[in-house]
């Protein structure tokens, strides 16, 4: 919000039309509001080490519930513009698009349980993107040690376990 506002008073300052300025202030205020998200509001739900297509579809996410925020804010801003002063409206219709980004972010784009569902979008060989149908699911049972359950005979265990997430490992 702070980005947003301070690169407004910038805009305005160069005789900017308001919503032009608006809008634009929208722009790094996103990028730095992921950045964020990522590090500290949803620092928990983080992918594994060594995965940056998850990041990025993380990031990809994001631009499409900022910009629906954005298109809320903007929206908001040109109402509320009417009626007070431009810094006042569009911290307005920032808080407005910040509540709906951030229940975006919780249930879309940071969400726990299969929050990386764009991790499977591929792009075939003729450069189209792709949602390959998905395997099924066996997860090895993992004990306290890291090392996998195997029963009497020697065989692997896990099926029984296949409802629950797989442990985290820290990076060695």
């Amino acid at each position: 919000m702070l980005v947003q506002l301070a690169a407004l008073d910038i805009l305005l300052d160069w005789r900017c039309p308001p919503v032009l300025a608006d809008a634009v202030a929208l722009l790094p205020s996103t990028q730095v509001n992921f950045v964020l998200s990522y590090l500290f509001t949803w620092r928990d739900r983080r992918p594994l080490p060594g995965t940056p297509h998850r990041i990025l579809g993380r990031w990809a996410a994001y631009q499409g519930s900022a910009g629906c925020a954005a298109l809320l804010n903007v929206a908001f801003f040109v109402v509320a513009r009417t009626h007070l002063h431009a810094p006042v409206a569009s911290a307005l219709g920032t808080a407005v698009a910040a509540l709906a980004n951030f229940v975006a972010g919780d249930r879309v784009v940071f969400r726990a349980r299969g929050a990386d569902a764009l991790e499977h979008i591929v792009h075939d060989p003729r450069g189209r993107l792709s949602i390959p149908p998905s395997p099924p699911r066996r997860r090895e049972a993992i004990d306290d040690a890291g090392q996998v359950v195997r029963d009497e005979q020697g065989a692997v265990r896990g099926d029984e376990n296949a409802d629950r997430p797989p442990p985290y490992r820290a990076p060695v």
